[in-house]
Protein backbone atom coordinates (compact mmCIF):
# COMPACT_ATOMS: atom_id res chain seq x y z
CA UNK A 1 0.00 0.00 0.00
CA UNK A 2 1.49 3.40 -0.96
CA UNK A 3 1.23 6.46 1.21
CA UNK A 4 0.97 10.11 0.50
CA UNK A 5 3.48 12.34 1.89
CA UNK A 6 2.50 13.24 5.58
CA UNK A 7 0.07 10.47 5.89
CA UNK A 8 0.33 7.73 8.47
CA UNK A 9 -1.92 4.53 8.06
CA UNK A 10 -3.31 3.51 11.55
CA UNK A 11 -4.85 0.33 12.81
CA UNK A 12 -8.48 1.78 12.49
CA UNK A 13 -7.84 3.82 8.90
CA UNK A 14 -7.13 -0.20 7.47
CA UNK A 15 -9.71 -1.34 9.67
CA UNK A 16 -12.19 0.73 8.39
CA UNK A 17 -11.23 -0.52 4.41
CA UNK A 18 -11.29 -4.10 4.79
CA UNK A 19 -14.90 -4.19 3.99
CA UNK A 20 -14.53 -3.28 0.77
CA UNK A 21 -12.23 -6.53 -0.09
CA UNK A 22 -14.99 -9.30 -1.11
CA UNK A 23 -12.38 -12.18 0.11
CA UNK A 24 -11.63 -10.26 3.70
CA UNK A 25 -15.44 -9.78 3.90
CA UNK A 26 -16.21 -13.43 2.81
CA UNK A 27 -14.19 -14.72 5.57
CA UNK A 28 -15.87 -13.15 8.00
CA UNK A 29 -19.51 -13.02 7.44
CA UNK A 30 -19.59 -17.10 6.44
CA UNK A 31 -16.46 -18.22 7.36
CA UNK A 32 -16.00 -16.35 10.82
CA UNK A 33 -20.11 -16.55 11.30
CA UNK A 34 -19.75 -12.57 12.43
CA UNK A 35 -22.85 -10.72 11.78
CA UNK A 36 -22.88 -7.55 9.77
CA UNK A 37 -23.26 -5.41 12.87
CA UNK A 38 -20.01 -7.24 14.39
CA UNK A 39 -18.47 -6.25 11.48
CA UNK A 40 -19.90 -2.88 11.09
CA UNK A 41 -18.38 -2.13 14.62
CA UNK A 42 -14.99 -3.79 13.95
CA UNK A 43 -14.79 -1.41 11.11
CA UNK A 44 -15.88 1.22 12.38
CA UNK A 45 -18.62 1.65 9.70
CA UNK A 46 -22.52 1.88 9.33
CA UNK A 47 -24.16 -1.64 9.16
CA UNK A 48 -25.81 -0.25 5.80
CA UNK A 49 -22.55 0.20 4.47
CA UNK A 50 -21.78 -3.51 5.71
CA UNK A 51 -24.70 -4.71 3.97
CA UNK A 52 -24.60 -2.94 0.40
CA UNK A 53 -21.02 -4.76 0.28
CA UNK A 54 -22.64 -7.93 0.94
CA UNK A 55 -24.59 -7.80 -1.87
CA UNK A 56 -22.48 -6.09 -3.98
CA UNK A 57 -20.29 -9.07 -3.46
CA UNK A 58 -23.16 -11.41 -3.54
CA UNK A 59 -22.86 -12.93 -0.56
CA UNK A 60 -26.23 -11.85 1.49
CA UNK A 61 -29.47 -10.83 -0.92
CA UNK A 62 -30.73 -7.26 -0.79
CA UNK A 63 -34.03 -7.08 0.92
CA UNK A 64 -34.60 -4.31 -1.31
Amino acid sequence: MQLITGERLTRDSMAAKLYTSEAWLRKRFHLDKKSPEDIAKECGTSVETIYVYLAKFGLRKSRR
